[in-house]
């Protein structure tokens, strides 16, 4: 912490952010790791779905328009894998608890709030070990998605076949 006046290592004054660098720390973390989730979500979407690029959509719109898409390969008779939509669901959970804490105002690490129409609202999730929390749902979402993608930087799901027709899951591939 620094004095009233004094910069951390950034320069930003007391008076301005009070917290600690294992907050900001954890901050940063949920911020860096939502984007992977995000960005994963978003080509789940794509992939699954046949869709043009949904990078930069809200988290809401790409878990309504995977819904539409699951509706439509169930009714078209194509493969949908059980643990997808549970992947999609945690996803979700991970971003909006990323949401709430990268929204919120801080006074201090244990103390956050967020303003609404009505007024202020105590924020759920707080403090380092909250972000704890938030960081390891969000890798395992991103764990969780991943399994449904083809990269060739990902080392694990669709991208390293194990026998012809499966993914290194054992799940079958999505249709290209």
């Amino acid at each position: 912490m620094t004095t009233h006046l004094d910069g951390d290592s950034y320069g930003v004054p007391a008076r301005v952010l009070n917290l600690t660098d294992e907050f900001y720390g954890g901050l940063g973390r949920v911020a860096a790791l939502a984007s992977i989730v995000e960005l994963r979500l978003s080509n789940v979407v794509v992939l699954w779905g046949h869709d043009q690029a949904d990078e930069g959509k809200m988290v809401q719109q790409l878990v309504d328009r995977f819904k539409v898409v699951k509706q439509a390969r169930i009714k078209a008779g194509l493969e949908m894998p059980d643990g997808l939509p549970k992947a999609i669901s945690a996803a979700k959970v991970a971003l909006n608890e990323r949401n709430e804490l990268l929204h919120s105002l801080w006074p201090r690490d244990d103390m956050g709030w967020r303003s609404r129409p009505g007024g202020t609202v105590e924020t759920k999730h707080k403090g380092v070990p909250a972000l704890r929390r938030t960081i390891v749902k969000l890798v395992k979402a991103s764990d969780g998605l991943g399994e449904y993608l083809r990269s060739p930087i990902d080392p694990h799901g669709w991208a390293v076949p194990q026998k012809p027709g499966r993914g290194a899951s054992g799940r079958p591939k999505p249709p290209r």
